[in-house]
C-alpha cells in the first residue's frame, strides 16, 4: 500500500488535482462578468431555444449556434440561480481538463512523472490558458474547444472501437458548430491517426477531413460567411496596438502581410511568451534599449527552455516516425506540435492570447512528451545539460503557474466594481434591460457580485515578479 501511495502515477495525479482545485477555488470567488454575459444572457433570454440556434447561421464572420445554445440551456437550467450554475459548470469544465491531460500522460518513472508536473505547471502558468479562467461568456467556450481537442486526442490514442470513431465525429460537430477553431478537433484527429495513433479508424478520420472541409464550405459558399474584417477591431502589429482605420489603411489593399504576420506571432507566443496580443514588448524593450522587468524575463525564460527542449527532440520524433520506430511519446509530440501550428494558422485574422489557448494545451502535452524523452531515452542517463534544463524549466514555470490564482483574484475585484455601475454600462452598450425578467436577472447577478470579498491586490513588492499577464 505504501508503495503505492508514492508512486508516480498517483504523485502525478495529487499535483494535478491539487492545482486545478487551487485555480477552481479563484475561479468560484469571480462574479459573473458584466462585459459579454450581461448582454449574451440578456439575448438568449428573450429566445425560444430554436430561434437561438439557427439564428447564429445568419451571424456574419461568427457562426456558432452550438455556442449560444449552450449560453440559452444553462440560463434555463439554472432557475435563477445563474452564479452557482454557470461556476459549476467552469470547474466541471476545469476538471474534465485534468483528468483528460493526466490520461494523455502515462506516468511510469519518476523521470515521466517529472515531465508531467512541467507539462501541467506549462498548461495553468500558460499565458494562453489566463483567458479560460477569468472570464465565462457565461460558458467559456474556448475552454471548450480545448476540452474537445484533448478528448478527441484521448479517442485516438487506445485500442480501436466502433464507439471511438462515432464519439471523435460527434465531438467534430460540437466543436465546428461552437466556434471557428473547431477545425483544430478535426486536425487532432486526422494528425494523431498520420502520427500512428490507431483509436480512431482510417475511415473515420477521412469522414472527419470530410466534414471539415463541408463546413468549410457551407460558411463560405452558403453562408457568405468569411473572416472578420480590418474595421472590425483593433489589432496589435510591431510595437503596437493599430486602430481599425489604421489597419484598414496599412492593409486594406493586401491584407495578406498583417496575415502572415498574425500567424507568425501567434505561433511565437506560445514558444517564447512574446508577442502578446501581437505586441512584441520584449523586443520593444531591446530595440529601447530598457532592461525587462522580472516578470518578463522569467515568462522568456521560461519559454524558451520548454520550446529548447520540444525542438531539439521533435527532429529525431519526426525520424522514427518515418521508419516506423515512433513511440507514444514520439507520436504524442507530433500530434501535438502539429495541432499548435494548425491553431497558428487559423488564428490569422487576428492575434489575441485566449485564441491560441487549444494550441497552447498542446504545447503543455508537447513538452511532456519531449522531457520524458530527454530523461528516458536510450540507455544513457540524461545528460547534465537536459536535467539542469529541466529543473531551472520546474522552478520558472512554477513561478509562472503560482501567478494564475494571484491574477484571478485581482480579476475579482474588477469585476464586482464593474457591477457597481452596471447601469451605466448597459446604457454605454446600449442595452435594453428594462422589461421585468431582464431587470430581474441584472439584479440577481448584481447582488451577487456584491456579496463577494475578493482581497484587494496591488502588483508591489515581491508580487511584481508574478505580474506576467
Amino acid at each position: 500500500m505504501s508503495i503505492r501511495l508514492t508512486s508516480p502515477r498517483t504523485a502525478a495525479v495529487a499535483i494535478t488535482l491539487a492545482l486545478t482545485a487551487l485555480i477552481a477555488f479563484e475561479v468560484c470567488r469571480i462574479p459573473v462578468q458584466v462585459s459579454d454575459s450581461v448582454g449574451n444572457l440578456l439575448q438568449v433570454q428573450r429566445q425560444p431555444l430554436g430561434d437561438v440556434f439557427f439564428s447564429q447561421f445568419s451571424n456574419g464572420a461568427y457562426v456558432r449556434p452550438l455556442l449560444w445554445a449552450e449560453f440559452k440551456i444553462a440560463y434555463e437550467a439554472a432557475q435563477g440561480r445563474e452564479t452557482l450554475v454557470f461556476k459549476a459548470i467552469h470547474v466541471a469544465q476545469l476538471l474534465l481538463l485534468a483528468l483528460l491531460a493526466l490520461r494523455l500522460m502515462p506516468v511510469r518513472s519518476r523521470a515521466e512523472l517529472a515531465a508531467a508536473v512541467l507539462a501541467v505547471l506549462v498548461l495553468f502558468g500558460l499565458h494562453t490558458f489566463d483567458g479560460l479562467v477569468r472570464e465565462a461568456f457565461p460558458i467559456n467556450s474556448f475552454l471548450t474547444i480545448v476540452l474537445c481537442v484533448l478528448t478527441a486526442l484521448v479517442l485516438a490514442d487506445g485500442e480501436p472501437a466502433w464507439w471511438r470513431d462515432a464519439a471523435a465525429a460527434a465531438t467534430v460537430v460540437v466543436a465546428l458548430l461552437t466556434l471557428e477553431s473547431g477545425l483544430l478537433v478535426a486536425t487532432a484527429v486526422v494528425a494523431a491517426r498520420l502520427a500512428g495513433l490507431r483509436g480512431v479508424s482510417r475511415n473515420a478520420a477521412v469522414t472527419v477531413a470530410v466534414m471539415a472541409a463541408a463546413y468549410l464550405v457551407l460558411r463560405v459558399a452558403v453562408l457568405h460567411a468569411g473572416s472578420p474584417s480590418l474595421s472590425e477591431r483593433a489589432a496589435g502589429f510591431g510595437f503596437r496596438v493599430l486602430e481599425p482605420d489604421e489597419l484598414v489603411t496599412r492593409f486594406g489593399a493586401n491584407p495578406l502581410p498583417f496575415y502572415a504576420a498574425n500567424v507568425v506571432a501567434s505561433l511565437a507566443t506560445v514558444l517564447l511568451a512574446e508577442p502578446r496580443g501581437g505586441v512584441w514588448y520584449a523586443a520593444q524593450g531591446i530595440a529601447a534599449g530598457n532592461p525587462w522587468p522580472s516578470w518578463l524575463a522569467i515568462s522568456v525564460a521560461a519559454s524558451v527552455i520548454c520550446s529548447g527542449l520540444v525542438l531539439w527532440t521533435l527532429p529525431g520524433a519526426l525520424a522514427r516516425w518515418r521508419s516506423g520506430a515512433a513511440g507514444r511519446h514520439e507520436r504524442l509530440l507530433l500530434v501535438a506540435v502539429a495541432v499548435l501550428v494548425a491553431n497558428a494558422v487559423v488564428s490569422f485574422a487576428y492575434t489575441k492570447d485566449i485564441i491560441m489557448s487549444a494550441g497552447g494545451a498542446c504545447f503543455a502535452l508537447a513538452v511532456y512528451s519531449a522531457t520524458a524523452l530527454r530523461l528516458t531515452g536510450g540507455t544513457r542517463p540524461p545528460s547534465r545539460m537536459v536535467t539542469i534544463a529541466v529543473g531551472l524549466a520546474l522552478v520558472l514555470w512554477s513561478v509562472r503557474a503560482a501567478a494564475l490564482p494571484v491574477r484571478l483574484e485581482m480579476q475579482a475585484a474588477r469585476v464586482q466594481a464593474d457591477w457597481r455601475d452596471v447601469d451605466g454600462w448597459l446604457e454605454r452598450q446600449q442595452i435594453a434591460a428594462s422589461a421585468p425578467d431582464a431587470r430581474a436577472l441584472v439584479n440577481r447577478l448584481r447582488r451577487s457580485a456584491l456579496r463577494a470579498r475578493p482581497r484587494h491586490i496591488e502588483w508591489s513588492g515581491w508580487r511584481s515578479v508574478l505580474d506576467l499577464n
